[in-house]
């Protein structure tokens, strides 16, 4: 074990050997516990550097896996998760398993995807088995990768934190192409029926230790910094301008002071998704249906659809849109606070007509 240095923090890490695509090996430190503050362990004792680097010596991967995993087992044991002295760990990523790759096919496109990129670990194993931590005990990525030990055969036991963030960017960039092959193979298991979709729109935010406002100051603070002392007052204005315009998060439709993003889903007749987006947090859920209708479109080649969705994206601008491109549409409406006449009116069974054949 030795010493790793990053900025002010401290960690102990070690040095592991791996076999690249080309054949040939190389190294990289694999990190396996934070130690502290630099500046602050300098502050109690100048002599802390080398106390750690000495202690580090001495210390092996195997004897930290070791202490992690009797920490496991006495946590288990006070939390009555053992039987006969040893921990239950799930299997259910192995029950689970033959939907992934046999019916829905995943494995086999993120492994096509993942040979056209530089990524030198297993993206499609770190995938799959974070989409089960998901579906059997959600948790955040960070204590899924802490609580790895829980699994049978996890490959996340194998990977460090930072593989793992880098596979849900690979796993973005290769969103379309994911949801293309899942979709062939539900579409290959049976006939789909897309001509009736469902279309929701909710909100999700980001647990961070800033809030928007302070995330903004420093982005302008940081941007300023670049011009230089050179930098013109008109200059300057400028970038502010364009930042505040650019801010992302300025809706708040929980009052959160949390960043938010909007994430669209839709999905056939029987609950299955067939599509999603995320939208940044500042627009409204009122201007992303005609965007969504247009992608289904061209990506999935459905001639007619008939949109259902809530009293939220019931706007006179989509119900036009919609009508002009011969969609049907089933959208909720408020009546609440509407004229007794227009209630009346549109509680009428008679007077209806259809708009697309």
């Amino acid at each position: 074990m030795f010493l790793v240095t990053r900025g002010d923090r401290l960690y102990a890490g070690h040095s592991k050997r791996y076999k690249k695509a080309d054949g040939s090996w190389s190294s990289t430190t694999h990190i396996v516990r934070c130690l502290g503050s630099k500046k602050q362990l300098l502050a109690k004792d100048p002599q802390a550097i080398e106390k750690l680097r000495a202690s580090l010596r001495n210390e092996t991967p195997y004897q930290i896996v070791t202490e992690q995993t009797q920490t496991y087992i006495r946590r288990y044991t006070k939390q009555g998760r053992c039987f006969a002295g040893f921990p239950i760990l799930n299997y259910a990523n192995y029950v689970l398993r033959p939907i992934w790759v046999d019916w829905l096919k995943i494995k086999q496109v993120t492994d096509y995807r993942q040979k056209l990129s530089k990524i030198e670990f297993d993206a499609s194993e770190l995938l799959w088995q974070t989409v089960m931590n998901r579906i059997v005990c959600p948790c955040s990525h960070l204590s899924h990768f802490q609580n790895r030990s829980r699994w049978v055969g996890n490959p996340v036991n194998h990977a460090q934190l930072h593989q793992l963030y880098r596979m849900l960017s690979f796993v973005a960039e290769n969103q379309e192409a994911i949801l293309k092959g899942v979709n062939h193979s539900l579409q290959q298991m049976g006939p789909r029926d897309v001509s009736l979709v469902f279309y929701d729109v909710t909100n999700s935010w980001y647990e961070t230790a800033w809030n928007d406002q302070q995330k903004l100051v420093m982005k302008i603070a940081k941007k300023l910094v670049m011009l230089g002392e050179k930098a013109t007052e008109e200059q300057k204005k400028a970038i502010i301008e364009e930042i505040t315009r650019n801010a992302s998060s300025t809706l708040r439709m929980e009052h959160r002071p949390d960043p938010i993003v909007s994430v669209a889903l839709v999905m056939d007749r029987d609950g299955i998704p067939i599509d999603f987006r995320v939208y940044r947090g500042n627009r409204s859920e009122k201007t992303t249906m005609r965007q969504c209708t247009q992608e289904l479109k061209r990506k999935f080649n459905i001639s007619n659809i008939v949109m259902v969705a809530d009293n939220g994206l019931n706007t006179q601008g989509n119900l036009l849109e919609l009508s002009k491109e011969k969609n049907g549409f089933l959208l909720a409406h408020s009546l609440a606070k509407q004229k007794t006449e227009l209630v009346e009116k549109l509680l009428q069974e008679d007077g209806w007509y259809c708009v697309v054949d």
